[in-house]
């Protein structure tokens, strides 16, 4: 069985959507769709019923689905057996992370670290990925959010640093110019949260609590697909963002940059950010990295 197929199966299988699979996967809607009729072909089956409405998935495509994380752990595991027999694993370090602002802080460490005989592999990945890889031992470290981590029985977390979250707005809004802000001073705007982000959870119960602390009825909507899309109504003058750990998207366009102001906001949580890792593909070797990491300076 192809295993990357498989992989491309689970995610639309999970989201019974190929627009949304495609997203999840940084491939083109076209090349999954060859992709997933290429792997029924080799099945000799159908696996889902595609109609104007999207996907579902077929008898065959229920069992696989059924079948597939374990097909996919265990594949996993047995890969990390296999080249944990080779003394040059050891040397290579995977490293994944989701927000394209941390690759320079992921940069700045591993040129401190400096070691030569040390190959490291930095791949940024989207958060369902990420957690997947996670699970499955695909990946050796992650540079994430940790809120979303803490309850996971079987992954370890080290703190790195915290960032305070704060508010974006319009440069042309009128409280552009003050020095912070409360959470009163904007709940009379539209307060925008992307429906696909990992932090929008914790922004949500975050923004949601402020309201209830201060009696206070907020309009948060969490209509738009992505952060990038809520920025533009933001430099618009359409809404509020906020913005968890500071961190806005690395390819955020210049008129995009000069037509908005992060503030800090009284009440909001800062936002932990640290190296994740599974517990049970550790060794001492890796243990040595997470100590390195969690001794520098990363602010």
């Amino acid at each position: 069985m192809d295993m990357v197929r498989l992989h491309y199966f689970t995610e639309v299988a999970r989201h019974l959507s190929l627009s949304k699979a495609s997203e999840v996967l940084f491939l083109s809607q076209p090349a999954l769709s060859r992709h997933i009729s290429a792997f029924e072909k080799s099945l000799g089956t159908p696996l889902f019923e595609r109609g104007n409405r999207g996907v579902k998935l077929t008898a065959a495509g229920e069992l696989l689905y059924a079948e597939s994380e374990a097909l996919l752990l265990n594949e996993n595991s047995l890969l990390f057996r296999l080249r944990e027999l080779n003394p040059a694993h050891n040397q290579t370090i995977r490293i994944e992370y989701t927000s394209g602002n941390l690759i320079s802080k992921i940069t700045g460490f591993l040129v401190h670290f400096g070691a030569k005989d040390q190959h490291f592999i930095v791949e940024r990945t989207v958060w369902d990925v990420l957690l997947q890889d996670l699970n499955h031992g695909s990946t050796n470290l992650a540079i994430c959010a940790l809120h979303e981590l803490y309850e996971q029985d079987n992954i370890c977390t080290q703190l790195l640093f915290s960032s305070p979250s704060k508010i974006c707005l319009s440069k042309r809004h009128p409280l552009a110019r003050r020095e912070r802000l409360t959470i009163q001073d904007i709940q009379k705007d539209v307060i925008m949260l992307p429906n696909t982000s990992l932090s929008t959870k914790f922004a949500l119960h975050d923004i949601v609590s402020l309201g209830k602390r201060y009696g206070l009825t907020l309009n948060v909507t969490t209509e738009h697909n992505s952060m990038m899309a809520i920025l533009a109504d933001v430099a618009l003058g359409r809404g509020v963002a906020p913005i968890i750990g500071t961190f806005l998207p690395g390819d955020l366009p210049k008129n995009l940059k000069e037509g908005t102001v992060l503030l800090p906001c009284d009440g909001l949580s800062n936002i932990d950010y640290g190296v994740a890792w599974n517990k049970s593909m550790e060794n001492q070797h890796l243990l040595s990295i997470i100590d390195e990491m969690a001794a520098y300076d990363w602010a």
